[in-house]
């Protein structure tokens, strides 16, 4: 629970906490709100142990940890402001703004994370077409759409060692 700049946590062992607070200043030309939907991808090496991630999954594959993690940062609030009773159909409901990932490490380092924005979801008018019922199934098809993505990187990875071994 100790804040420390990127630069100072290479080489460091411990608990680490690494978080991806997500904003959204998009507006359109006339100020309205522009919805979108980010993923964050990262390949964390045999060094991290005890992986986690909210908002997001974590799969072991071979000596590493791959997480991906999403969130819709804005939307919530946009629909409760935007949308009559909206509160009375999500008011309850996780829309996540931030991903967090917690690990134990060994001589920190991280070679890289991507983080990937859309704004497809952005194309709908949200007051006429959006079920609110739908909106908890839609979260978790979007977790099991990240479990899809964590796989087929780890397929990717596989085959990037067999093209290494091959070549």
């Amino acid at each position: 629970d100790k804040e420390i700049p990127a630069d100072e946590l290479a080489g460091k062992s411990g608990k680490v906490k690494i978080v991806y607070d997500y904003t959204n200043n998009a507006k359109e030309s006339n100020g309205e709100f522009i919805p979108f939907l980010v993923l964050t991808g990262m390949i964390l090496n045999s060094d991290f142990s005890n992986v986690t991630v909210d908002n997001g999954k974590v799969v072991e594959y071979d000596d590493s940890n791959i997480v991906i993690g999403y969130g819709a940062p804005g939307l919530k609030k946009h629909l409760l402001e935007s949308i009559e009773n909206a509160e009375e159909y999500i008011g309850d409901i996780d829309i996540p703004e931030s991903v967090t990932i917690t690990a134990d490490v060994k001589d920190f380092s991280m070679d890289m994370a991507l983080s990937v924005a859309t704004s497809q979801m952005g194309d709908m008018d949200l007051e006429d077409t959006l079920d609110f019922s739908d909106i908890e199934d839609k979260m978790d098809e979007l977790g099991e759409g990240a479990e899809s993505l964590v796989d087929g990187a780890g397929e990717l990875s596989s085959g990037a060692d067999e093209l290494k071994g091959g070549s």
